[in-house]
């Protein structure tokens, strides 16, 4: 209504610190299998790891455990989240079915900004063979880093299974 009045319009920066849409709620690596019960029979089954509402991931350092007397890991697979824009990743799995434990290192190697998503997105994905009736919990830990190095809060949600 004033001619003479400067009109403002607010900018989203590109590829800057900023972000148009920064992730809200809490950082989230989350474990899923097919469903809470497996046939013993079946198999292998996929067990899905997602992270959700992070900012900037750059590294991710995760270790997946679980019953070795009811379930064995066959393989683990990247997932497509890190390697975003052909960005150059390692991956490093690391098996360990006696203890029934899976650790998995992987990072944006040839990145400097890192990568952000708030709804889930695939980091890995473990095949599970059933190898006894029983119930395992598939629980993590772990460390998250941003592109500054400092490490992400997250939480860590688990999945629990009955072998069938």
């Amino acid at each position: 209504t004033n001619p003479g009045a400067v009109r403002i319009v607010p900018v989203t920066p590109v590829g800057g610190a900023a972000e148009a849409n920064p992730p809200t709620g809490p950082a989230q690596v989350v474990v899923s299998m097919p469903g809470n019960e497996l046939g013993l029979a079946g198999g292998p089954y996929p067990g899905v790891i997602q992270v959700a509402n992070v900012s900037q991931l750059k590294t991710a350092t995760v270790t997946i455990t679980y019953n070795p007397a009811v379930l064995r890991a066959v393989t683990v697979n990247q997932g497509t989240f890190l390697s975003q824009g052909g960005v150059t990743t390692s991956f490093t799995p690391v098996i360990d079915n006696q203890a029934g434990r899976v650790a998995i290192t992987m990072a944006r190697t040839g990145d400097q900004s890192g990568v952000s998503t708030t709804p889930p997105a695939l980091l890995a994905a473990i095949q599970f063979q059933p190898v006894a009736a029983g119930t395992s919990q598939i629980s993590m830990t772990g460390v998250l880093m941003n592109a500054a190095g400092q490490p992400i809060t997250v939480q860590m949600v688990p999945a629990n299974v009955v072998v069938k």
